[in-house]
């Protein structure tokens, strides 16, 4: 009798915690995740919340965040209030546990089922079939000149800055059409990307954008230079189309321009790209890089100090807190490179450079 009480008076706290507990358990057979989860649930899933709620121009998942801040001030507010009237017993400190349990349990089942087990499945390496291992210097130098040609020759044919956003979700969605008939799993359909309501205050936090999985939406921080703005975009679509793991979303983006004629996309992406090649090269040999930023475009150039200006610009300890915030984000779930998950991109291009050869990239 006692034990029928407790599972009644907890069945919420019990549901909860083997919601969590099966979503764990199935996180270590990625591939049940790659071949059941992604094609039967999260892209069909994915695909429904883009048509629901890529038609406002507006973004719900903001809104929804912005409610979720006041509710947390609330909740904090209530807390004191209890606090200070000395009402904080026991009794509704094991209420207030067991509430706060259930909820990010909850959060956690939620969250992995709309999208986070999207972080355990066998990934894109496994779709090309390409053998990612630890990269050497002479691999990274064969990428990063090859990476160089590319952008410089991008860079030769840009025109106006100004068309660097012209249509900027329209030619994405182009870039992924191309890119198609050569990779058929980059499946982009009924788009759902909205400008960010937390742009100012996300320049200091150091996000370019982001993807909500609890509405399907990718979110793009339109104060960041222009030239910027391709890559960030093709980045979130990959997370919108599967590919959680950042270095992943970077490799997929790349894919998505790699046979498109959009020079601005291509430039924006080659740009990226460059920037994760030298800095792999100057850990490994930081003399070894100057020869290749001898070698860029003016243009580029301009463009890496523009984009170093802005960042110190927005240097603070918000930058500092989300980094350490993100950081520990990846780490549990399953990336305990933390944000140097982003550069592991020159691994996953080192490694398709192999299979098809360094003109390939």
């Amino acid at each position: 009798m006692l034990t029928r009480k407790f599972i009644f008076a907890n069945k919420y706290l019990i549901i909860a915690f083997f919601s969590a507990l099966m979503i764990k358990i199935s996180s270590f057979y990625p591939y049940f995740i790659e071949n059941y989860y992604v094609p039967y649930f999260f892209q069909p899933f994915a695909k429904l919340q883009r048509m629901l709620l890529g038609w406002l121009p507006v973004s719900f998942g903001d809104l929804v965040y912005i409610l979720l801040l006041i509710g947390i001030f609330y909740f904090f507010y209530q807390l004191w209030l209890k606090i200070r009237q000395k009402s904080f017993t026991k009794t509704y400190r094991m209420v207030l546990l067991k509430k706060v349990l259930t909820f990010f349990l909850f959060l956690y089942s939620i969250f992995h089922i709309c999208w986070g087990l999207n972080y355990s499945r066998l990934g894109i390496a496994h779709q090309l079939d390409i053998k990612v291992e630890k990269i050497r210097k002479t691999d990274v130098q064969n990428v990063l000149a090859q990476i160089i040609v590319q952008l410089n020759e991008a860079a030769g044919n840009l025109k106006e800055e100004a068309l660097f956003t012209d249509n900027l979700l329209s030619h994405a969605t182009q870039c992924y059409d191309t890119a198609k008939p050569y990779f058929t799993f980059l499946q982009y359909e009924k788009s759902s990307v909205k400008n960010t309501l937390f742009a100012r205050i996300g320049n200091y936090m150091g996000f370019l954008g982001y993807y909500n999985p609890f509405t399907g939406e990718a979110q793009i921080n339109q104060t960041v230079p222009a030239f910027m703005q391709p890559n960030i975009l093709v980045h979130e679509i990959a997370h919108q189309i599967g590919y959680a793991k950042e270095d992943e979303a970077n490799f997929v983006g790349y894919l998505s321009v790699k046979n498109s004629r959009n020079v601005y996309f291509r430039y924006s992406v080659y740009f990226d790209l460059m920037q994760y090649a030298a800095s792999a090269l100057h850990q490994l040999d930081s003399n070894a890089v100057k020869p290749f930023i001898k070698s860029l475009d003016p243009k580029v150039r301009s463009h890496l100090q523009e984009w170093k200006n802005f960042r110190l610009a927005h240097q603070s300890w918000l930058t500092t807190v989300s980094n350490w915030l993100f950081n520990n984000y990846l780490k549990a779930n399953d990336r305990p490179e933390g944000m140097e998950t982003y550069s592991e991109v020159i691994a996953l291009l080192i490694a398709y450079s192999k299979k098809y050869g360094l003109q390939a990239i």
